[in-house]
């Protein structure tokens, strides 16, 4: 259980974080909000049912958070640059 509170709760901390470093000229902010979104909306779904492991799910939330992820080092790449 605590091994997937943090695969759900460390993508949500590092978002944030990247979010509030993001500079003012550069796009793909909605990449963010979109992750944080759907691990929001894991979150919830989550609570009520047990459809994490359906692979439908499964498929879309990791795919999503890679993403975001690669959303997070195109950042720091462009920050690395400047």
């Amino acid at each position: 259980m605590l091994a997937l509170l943090w695969m759900l709760l460390r993508p949500l901390y590092d978002f944030s974080r990247a979010l509030r470093r993001w500079p003012a000229n550069f796009d793909g902010k909605w990449v963010l909000h979109a992750a944080i979104a759907v691990v929001i909306g894991i979150l919830i779904s989550g609570w009520g049912e047990k459809n994490l492991g359906d692979s439908e799910v499964l498929g879309m939330f990791l795919a999503i958070v890679g993403c975001g992820y690669a959303a997070v080092a195109s950042l720091e790449e462009k920050c690395k640059v400047e």
